[in-house]
Parts: C-alpha cells; structure tokens; sequence
C-alpha cells in the first residue's frame, strides 16, 4: 500500500449498544489519491475482543453496514463461545 492520508474522523454512536461494550467511527481518506470512506467498529464479548471494517468509495454507499457486519459477527462469537469456551472465560471481563 502507497500513502494514507486521513481527511476526517467521525464517531459512529449508533455502534454504542452492542456486545459487553463497542463503539464505532467512520474515517474519511485519501489513498493514493483514491477518495474513501472507512467505517470501522470495536467491541468486546466477553473475553473476546473483536474488530471490523467496511471501505468504499467516498461519496458512495457501501455494500453492508459496519454495523450489521459488527453485529454478525458477534451473533457467532456468541454461539461459538458457548459452545467452546469455558464457563469462567465466556464471563471474563477485562
């Protein structure tokens, strides 16, 4: 990858309620002249910590939601922690 410029910060709060704790922000950058937008999201489950993103174009919408994206994939860390992890550590909290 050539030089990433960020442009712009946003908070996205509507990533705020979800999992143990989680928060969100979209970030506005530049790519090699390549406008983009990146939303990103952050949450904990438990032990588990977990992060994703979705990046477009800048101007354009994106195929998914970082937050359905988020939201997948804490559905599985859900189900597979249940499924895996022992009592102690599914209810761990840093």
């Amino acid at each position: 990858m050539g030089e990433i410029n960020v442009l712009e910060y946003q908070p996205l709060p509507e990533l705020n309620n979800f999992a143990d704790t989680s928060t969100g922000f979209t970030l506005g950058i530049d790519m090699e002249g390549t406008p983009l937008q990146l939303d990103m999201a952050t949450f904990r489950r438990g032990g588990m910590v977990a992060f994703t993103g979705v990046m477009y174009l800048n101007g354009q919408m994106p195929l998914i939601q970082v937050g359905d994206v988020a939201q997948k994939l804490d559905s599985r860390i859900v189900r597979v922690s249940a499924q895996s992890y022992p009592a102690s550590l599914a209810n761990y909290h840093f």
